[in-house]
């Protein structure tokens, strides 16, 4: 295993991990299809390429790579974000915000 610093990291990646890494990203695209088609919210909404890749991998390395358990959080953090209106959520001079609903 890598360091603790690189594990898991874009560039650093086992054969195996880079598989699984593979294997999330079609998950996460039907994801998309599905789960995401109405909802506007830029957090589960990373655009193609290393952004993808390295949000991706914060799932993978919290699960230690193990797809199911990845794909699970993946939903768990895309129902809290909904519940609590995350996407409405923004910081100005360190005070936490929320976006009026006419903003």
């Amino acid at each position: 295993m890598a360091n603790r610093e690189t594990w898991g990291k874009l560039g650093h990646l086992t054969e195996s991990e880079n598989e699984t890494l593979e294997k999330f990203k079609g998950v996460f695209q039907d994801f998309k299809k599905t789960a995401l088609s109405e909802v506007n919210d830029d957090y589960l909404k990373p655009t193609e390429g290393p952004e993808t890749d390295a949000f991706l991998l914060r799932f993978l390395r919290a699960r230690n790579f193990n797809l199911t358990k990845s794909t699970k959080l993946l939903e768990e953090a895309h129902q809290m974000r909904q519940k609590y209106s995350a996407n409405k959520i923004y910081e100005k001079n360190g005070l936490v915000l929320l976006k009026h609903p006419g903003a």
